[in-house]
């Protein structure tokens, strides 16, 4: 699950079926041209870089993604690159990550998310049994390292 809809994520923002168009992003995942990145988070960095993806830090490929009612969902292709093989090693040892939604939008006062638009589904150095997107737990989510997924 990527993100889910109608429940608060880590950060107590609240996704709504109604609001969010894949239609977009579709298109890049279609294209090969959906990447996303893993990061440490860096609060300053992170808000100051937000729309751009680096290619230094790209760790995985959106294979697909679907628009379900429960969520988002998808199929991530991990790269073989710096970050895309250090995701690798932390699952292959137990490590807990998360996948974190990277959108262009605004947040209302009842912390409701509307999304313009979606830049990435991001790995994320932190692990919370509340948040939305994705919890990887190895014995639920294999990696088989033929296909990197």
């Amino acid at each position: 699950m990527f993100m889910p809809f109608d429940q608060p994520d880590g950060d107590g923002r609240i996704y709504k079926y109604e609001s969010i168009d894949i239609s977009e992003y579709q298109h890049y995942v279609n294209n090969d041209a959906a990447i996303g990145e893993f990061y440490v988070i860096d609060r300053a960095a992170y808000l100051r870089d937000k729309l751009k993806i680096s290619l230094m830090d790209v760790s995985h490929k959106i294979i697909k993604v679907e628009k379900t009612k429960e969520g988002i969902v998808g199929i991530v292709k991990l790269l073989d690159t710096p970050k895309g093989n250090l995701v690798k090693e932390l699952l292959d040892n137990g490590v807990n990550l998360s996948i974190r939604p990277r959108c262009v939008g605004f947040i209302d006062l009842d912390k409701i998310v509307h999304v313009k638009k979606i830049i990435s589904f991001d790995f994320v150095n932190w692990f919370n049994d509340s948040m939305n997107p994705l919890s990887y737990r190895n014995k639920r989510y294999k990696f088989n390292k033929g296909d990197g997924r």
